[in-house]
């Protein structure tokens, strides 16, 4: 059982990569590609890890 932090710091961890991502590509006309390609492969490791939960 994941502990309350342990969930914090995972989103936490997310949303700075997610800044990252917004800050070195500011100007680029695939910002938008680019974060939600992130945010696709967290969706798809989440369907991933749940799938695999007996």
């Amino acid at each position: 059982m994941e502990s309350t932090v342990t969930k914090w710091a995972d989103g936490v961890v997310a949303g700075s990569t997610i800044v990252k991502i917004i800050e070195e590509n500011i100007n680029s006309p695939d910002l938008v590609l680019k974060v939600g390609q992130f945010v696709k492969s967290l969706k798809e490791g989440m369907i991933e890890k749940n799938e695999s939960v007996p």
